[in-house]
């Protein structure tokens, strides 16, 4: 990149956003997800893509998510598509003790629809009901039950 197109982006009013480290878009995927924990809409709509916030508000979010709840989630692995999008395949754990693995995408973007490397990480909210695999809560087995002994037949009564 020539010295004046960098002077350029180094004036873009996002250049210095979170799009710069690769760690940030874990960080917004984090929030993005405790947000869901923790039933906080306006948190989750804060930390989606731009591109899905355009013409939407915090209500949508929560149309997406208020039907089930979130207990837990731990990170499994991720990977980069490109300098824009990262996938993060994310291991869920729901109310009631069921789990899914999902393959979460967080994208960069300046602008809806504009994907850029100077913008600003979001998770796209659709991608969280990518599952790729559903673990339903392992029931308990019922402990071994010893046989009970009957008394020996044909005992004969005393006179």
């Amino acid at each position: 990149m020539n010295a004046s197109k960098l002077r350029l982006l180094e004036h873009h009013p996002t250049y210095h956003s979170t799009c710069n480290t690769m760690e940030k878009n874990e960080e917004v995927l984090n929030a993005f997800l405790e947000g869901w924990r923790d039933e906080d809409y306006q948190k989750m709509f804060d930390n989606a893509q731009i591109t899905w916030k355009d013409k939407k508000t915090v209500k949508n979010i929560e149309a997406l998510f208020s039907f089930v709840r979130l207990k837990a989630f731990k990170g499994i692995s991720s990977s980069t598509l490109n300098s824009v999008k990262r996938t993060f395949v994310t291991e869920l754990t729901l109310e009631g003790g069921d789990k899914v693995i999902s393959a979460i995408n967080v994208i960069c973007e300046a602008a809806p629809y504009e994907p850029r490397t100077y913008g600003t990480w979001g998770v796209n909210p659709l991608s969280v009901m990518n599952i790729t695999q559903q673990m339903p809560m392992e029931k308990k087995k019922d402990p071994v039950k010893k046989p009970v002994k009957k008394p020996a037949s044909g005992i004969k009564k005393s006179k």
